[in-house]
């Protein structure tokens, strides 16, 4: 690698190195020399920043009548989805799979609310795995330990800048990766159901991973049966973080929580709680820095401009928290 494009890199920031490139002269013919040892190095190791300095190199090829045909990321994806559960399949790098599931507009009870999801979207089929969290931002912070069991240990802001690299680095038309509101996770966990839980009135050990199942520590995703629309570990595992503040429940079309809060929602319940933790309806917050290893997260995927079609609750209606979640 360039010793003098590693000494710019190392002591600039991504910002700047645009206008330093073209003042340097230094072109795309640089790039296949840049490894992925190289990048780690050189602190450009996420995957928005890997884009940008593609992007870069992309604008000096241009400018000096070359052109440059590399990606980082490889995005496949199913957008024939019609019938709820369908996959829609994206790839990480690595050649990790990244997992969809269609969801249709609709209404359903919210607790006492009704509530109208007014346009498709698409949730993840499980929570973030560690494999895919350590193929975005190249760590791990779980306790339990295995690629396929799901990412905890993450705060919200963890889980909010994961969303932000994802959709950095992987580009849909007329889509964005988002965190999902409280709405839409009740409304993807229940799948067209109004029992406690999508499996029935009754959660028991071969449904789920909660403290009945005495196995006190998290389970590989997938390894109990999906709720109607495909997904899988909406009940038990992991807590999931949501987008919203935690407020009154509000009802009405597309609702979101209030603009500003104390407390951050989580829901789904975990491998630490009783089955009532891990109904459907049930929910729970804390602060948004909190990590434990009960608390992971999924990812939806969502039209643009969706968070503007929310009418926010009100930002008065901010509780006491429930109560924090034990490991």
């Amino acid at each position: 690698m360039s010793t003098k494009l590693c000494a710019l890199l190392g002591k600039l920031d991504l910002n700047t190195l645009l206008p330093r490139f073209e003042a340097e002269g230094i072109d795309d013919t640089i790039l296949p020399e840049l490894s992925e040892l190289d990048l780690q190095q050189l602190g450009v190791v996420r995957l928005g920043d890997r884009k940008r300095l593609i992007k870069a190199f992309s604008r000096i090829a241009a400018l000096s009548g070359h052109s440059l045909d590399q990606d980082l990321e490889v995005c496949e994806t199913n957008f024939d989805a019609k019938a709820p559960g369908d996959i829609i399949e994206f790839t990480l790098p690595g050649g990790i799979p990244l997992k969809f599931c269609y969801c249709p507009a609709g209404t359903f009870r919210m607790g006492a609310p009704f509530v109208s999801i007014s346009r498709w979207f698409a949730m993840g089929q499980t929570p973030i795995t560690q494999e895919q969290y350590q193929a975005v931002m190249l760590t791990n912070p779980s306790h339990f330990s295995g690629d396929n069991l799901p990412v905890e240990n993450v705060s919200w802001h963890d889980a909010k800048r994961f969303v932000d690299y994802l959709s950095h680095g992987v580009k849909v038309p007329g889509m964005a990766f988002a965190l999902p509101t409280e709405a839409q996770w009740e409304y993807t966990c229940r799948a067209g159901t109004t029992t406690a839980f999508s499996c029935g009135e009754h959660l028991t050990a071969a449904h789920a991973n909660f403290d009945e199942s005495r196995i006190a520590r998290t389970t590989p995703v997938g390894s109990y049966p999906a709720n109607p629309w495909n997904l899988l570990d909406m009940h038990g595992n992991v807590w999931e973080w949501c987008a919203d503040w935690h407020a009154e429940l509000q009802g009405g079309i597309d609702p979101r929580g209030p603009e500003v809060g104390v407390f951050r929602a989580f829901r789904g319940g975990s491998w630490g709680v009783s089955a009532a933790g891990c109904r459907s309806v049930g929910r729970n917050s804390s602060n948004p820095g909190i990590r434990n290893d009960s608390i992971g997260f999924r990812v939806a995927l969502v039209p643009v401009g969706w968070s503007d079609l929310g009418k926010p609750a009100r930002a008065s209606a901010v509780p006491t928290p429930a109560k924090d979640p034990v490991a």
